[in-house]
């Protein structure tokens, strides 16, 4: 998952998840863009496997993930986090570093990952 926001370019807030598969299937389906554990918007994939999507948030922090709930045989998966800090009118401030998942049981800002592989299925796909 990626955003807009980068240092030295504020502007409007859009995200963009892409989802692909192992084999090279393109998934179908929605994408369940989150603020912390409140969904804030859910566009379908489009036909090279991306959603985008411009959220409405509110000014200060905000800690976005991606999730596909997976079809077929296409397990589901969420992203990283992406923590973002929000200006007025849902625009850019600054981009943090993304925190990754560690086993540092003094790191707070933990991220699921989730590569969507398993045992037992034929396709897998990644964000």
């Amino acid at each position: 998952m990626t955003s807009s926001c980068a240092p030295g370019r504020p502007g409007p807030i859009v995200l963009t998840a892409t989802v692909r598969s192992s084999d090279g299937t393109v998934p179908t389906g929605p994408i369940s863009f989150s603020n912390g554990s409140t969904v804030i918007g859910s566009p379908v994939l489009d036909p090279s496997g991306q959603a985008t999507f411009t959220p409405q948030l509110t000014p200060g922090r905000a800690r976005i993930t991606a999730a596909f709930a997976g079809v077929g045989e296409l397990k589901p998966s969420t992203s990283r986090v992406l923590n973002l800090r929000v200006g007025p009118g849902s625009t850019c401030v600054v981009r943090e570093r993304s925190h990754h998942g560690t086993n540092n049981s003094n790191n707070n800002n933990n991220a699921d990952a989730s590569g969507g592989g398993g045992i037992g299925h034929k396709r897998h796909h990644r964000f």
